[in-house]
């Protein structure tokens, strides 16, 4: 596990061999899983958890652990693997990744590594938002893996709150809303006004 910018750089120096595979496919060939919990997981997204990450759905089911998962997905894919409580990331490398887009699309960018933009993600093979982060910043992207529970404390921390997340604190603890309810307020609050 790389905890600081220089062990970042090394990893990031030597190639590597990139062959995409899924998340299932790994965790079954390096002996994580077995073929019936695949199979499980597999039907659970499909017919419970429509749009929840693979990787979630196995650890929600109790069959891998999360640091199983991303250690299994750093050796296969040949990523680098983050701890991002002790990486000490570039301030001025947070202006190339909008706030909202890094909460949305959880990712947390780390630092520019020979002209590319090395952000930390949970899912490092997210095509789609590689491509929309490439767009818009202008960079060739360099994804590695990091803990989603790292990373949104680090996009708190570094890009603080949302406007959202600061009126949802600010409610009394004794208020008693369901996640429905949440669901609707923050709907409404992020809408655009039909004009």
């Amino acid at each position: 596990m790389i905890s600081n910018k220089q062990e970042l750089s090394d990893a990031l120096s030597h190639p590597r061999n990139y062959e995409h595979r899924h998340l299932g496919q790994i965790l079954f060939q390096t002996g994580i899983i077995t073929a019936q919990q695949l199979k499980e997981a597999i039907v659970e997204q499909s017919t419970h958890a429509k749009g929840e990450l693979l990787g979630r759905i196995i650890k929600r089911m109790g069959f891998a652990t999360d640091h199983q998962i991303r250690n299994a997905l750093s050796c296969c894919l040949e990523i680098p693997y983050i701890q991002l409580s002790d990486f000490d990331l570039d301030i001025e490398v947070l202006k190339h990744v909008p706030a909202e887009f890094a909460r949305n699309h959880a990712l947390i960018p780390l630092m520019i590594h020979k002209d590319r933009l090395v952000v930390a993600m949970e899912d490092p093979s997210n095509s789609e938002t590689l491509n929309m982060l490439h767009f818009m910043s202008g960079h060739i992207i360099e994804s590695v893996i990091a803990g989603a529970e790292e990373i949104d404390y680090a996009i708190s921390q570094y890009y603080g709150t949302s406007d959202i997340e600061d009126v949802l604190n600010t409610l009394p603890l004794s208020s008693h809303i369901n996640n429905w309810e949440e669901q609707q307020a923050i709907k409404l609050a992020t809408d655009r006004p039909t004009v």
